[in-house]
């Protein structure tokens, strides 16, 4: 299988057109090849892509859970991307675009329950499928209250 095929149903998947696309080439072959190695990492396959050919062949279920982690890592790029986003006003006329954040993130939140879903049916021997996804949440910060107490 190519690489270019799973990159055109992940476009696909989040309705990206050529006129203007939201990633780079670069940045999309990334995406996948992450999701190839974490894919790797919860069923313990050897997908690899090398010279744009994905070997072994993904059968259609491991397929799913390659494009389903690759839309986890693909909301978690967006979000980044347009977190720096601005808003504008001039007369009667107002850019906004600082909500863009959040609507990746629950997009983010959407997609790691979809994972979760796949990842439940195609591996039932694990007993919960979130400790295997613990690494793609967000830390939480940790605050310590200074005591004079001794």
């Amino acid at each position: 299988m190519q690489l270019s095929d799973i990159i055109s149903d992940l476009k696909l998947q989040v309705d990206d057109t050529a006129e203007s696309p939201m990633l780079s080439a670069d940045q999309y072959q990334s995406i996948v090849q992450r999701s190839l190695a974490k894919v790797n990492s919860y069923l313990g396959t050897v997908f690899q892509a090398q010279a744009e050919t994905v070997t072994p062949v993904p059968d259609p279920p491991t397929l799913d859970l390659i494009l389903a982690q690759s839309l986890v890592y693909l909301s978690e790029t967006m979000r980044a991307k347009v977190a720096k986003n601005y808003s504008f006003k001039s007369g009667d006329k107002s850019i906004d675009k600082t909500k863009q954040p959040s609507f990746w993130a629950d997009l983010h939140k959407d997609y790691l329950t979809r994972l979760k879903e796949i990842l439940r049916s195609m591996a039932p021997h694990l007993d919960d499928a979130s400790s295997l996804l613990a690494v793609n949440s967000y830390p939480l910060p940790e605050i310590f209250e200074v005591s004079l107490d001794l």
